[in-house]
Formats: C-alpha cells, structure tokens, sequence
C-alpha cells in the first residue's frame, strides 16, 4: 500500500508544480543535491536502495536550474487528495517544515569534482 500513496503523492506534487512553479525541476526528471557531504550522507540512509553507495561532489557547468524544497512536506501515509495538494503547495512554495532536511532538485550540465565512498 505505500507504494500506492507514494506514487500518488508524485503525480499530485508533479500536478502542483506543472499548475502553480512550472518553472520548477520536476521530481520525475531532475537530479537530486544536498547542500553537504552530511547531508547526503543522511539521504544515503534514508533512501530504500540496493548496489553500491556513491556520492558525487559536483558544480555547475553552465546553466542550471536549482530548486530548495523541504522533505518535511513528503509523506508515505494514505492521505485525501486535499492534504496532499495541501503538502504539495507547500513544498513547491519553498516554506520550511516543522522537521526533516532541506533538498535541492537539479537541472541542467555538471561536472564531477570528487567522490566519495
């Protein structure tokens, strides 16, 4: 069942976006950043994932588009379609949450600079 509300809370927030912040990376195509190694870090345990662990320091190579948005505003509970359009415009307004870490979604060209294991 949580795969069903997430994948419902994705095509909700992608409706959001596309409506209100089209400027907006979308969560279905962007590269995902934190702002510190121990932030990714804190991703790396936080993300469900099998096969090997890296973490890519990078930096812009050329335009970009960045987006800071608030994971306090994500959830994996069955929720009605009017708390998640309401979860959904907060994130994409960039209001902080009460808990949990920022994250930054990504488009456009970088370059590696580091790795890390």
């Amino acid at each position: 069942m949580v795969h069903y509300a997430k994948m419902l809370r994705e095509y909700v927030f992608e409706n959001i976006r596309q409506s209100l912040h089209p400027q907006a990376p979308s969560r279905f195509t962007c590269l995902w950043f934190a702002k510190t190694l121990e932030d990714a870090q804190y991703w790396i345990k936080r993300i469900p994932h099998n096969g090997e662990k890296i973490i890519f320091e990078v930096v812009p190579e050329g335009e970009v588009n960045l987006f800071e948005a608030h994971e306090g505003h994500l959830t994996n509970s069955l929720e009605n379609a009017a708390e998640i359009k309401l979860r959904a415009r907060q994130y994409w307004s960039g209001k902080p949450a009460v808990a949990g870490k920022t994250e930054i979604l990504g488009e456009g060209a970088f370059k590696i600079v580091s790795v890390h294991a």
